[in-house]
């Protein structure tokens, strides 16, 4: 869904829906935009393209409201891209942004992110991915549409002290020619054991890329 900003910038946007399961019926949409439902005004810049794509993350803040959102920001910063963390607090009475937290150029943690392609022929010898560029800072560049998609990768999760890592796919088809995917490792608060309402961290990057050969 289009929004535009005073400035009359499209940043993009999305609905989400509120269902009756008495009646399997639609009862409320709210529009997530810049600037209302608590989502900041400033959160993306212009033709950022929020809401190109998105995912259901369960509970990412330990609050007990399972849903948080991953949502995609492919056009953001000359289509470089960005994924956004949305944590939603939902009642009867009202759909709310309560936090977010970003990730796209400059927000990767420092020399933290691993390149990896398949094996090095298509001859079938060999299974296991290997390392193209080990421990190399991630740097996304104009028009890799990072966060073009976006999914939580289901129970693939590791529990510890009083939080857990969960790991979330992202699409950039732009990136190098052939596209790459992003493996990113979540530290998120655990419910009913940490502190509620924590974003969660970013605490390591895996990007998966074809060789010049693939």
């Amino acid at each position: 869904a289009a929004s535009v900003s005073s400035s009359g910038a499209v940043t993009g946007g999305f609905f989400v829906l509120s269902f009756d399961p008495t009646l399997g019926l639609a009862k409320d949409a709210v529009r997530m935009v810049p600037g209302a439902a608590g989502v900041p005004p400033g959160l993306v810049g212009p033709d950022a393209l929020l809401g190109g794509s998105i995912a259901a993350a369960g509970d990412l803040d330990g609050d007990g409201v399972p849903g948080d959102l991953l949502v995609g920001a492919p056009g953001a910063n000359s289509s470089a891209g960005k994924v956004v963390v949305m944590l939603l607090d939902i009642t009867p009475a009202s759909t709310q942004v309560v936090g977010t937290t970003s990730w796209g150029l400059g927000t990767f943690p420092g020399a933290a992110a691993e390149v990896w392609g398949p094996p090095g022929s298509d001859t079938g010898a060999g299974t296991t991915p290997v390392p193209l560029i080990a421990a190399s800072p991630v740097s996304l560049q104009p028009g890799d549409a990072f966060g073009a998609a976006v999914a939580m990768l289901g129970n693939a999760s590791t529990a510890f002290g009083t939080s857990w890592l969960r790991l979330a796919a992202v699409g950039a088809p732009g990136r190098a020619a052939k596209g790459a995917v992003f493996l990113l490792t979540l530290d998120c608060v655990m419910p009913g054991v940490g502190t509620p309402g924590e974003a969660p961290l970013l605490v390591r990057v895996v990007e998966l890329r074809p060789t010049a050969e693939h």
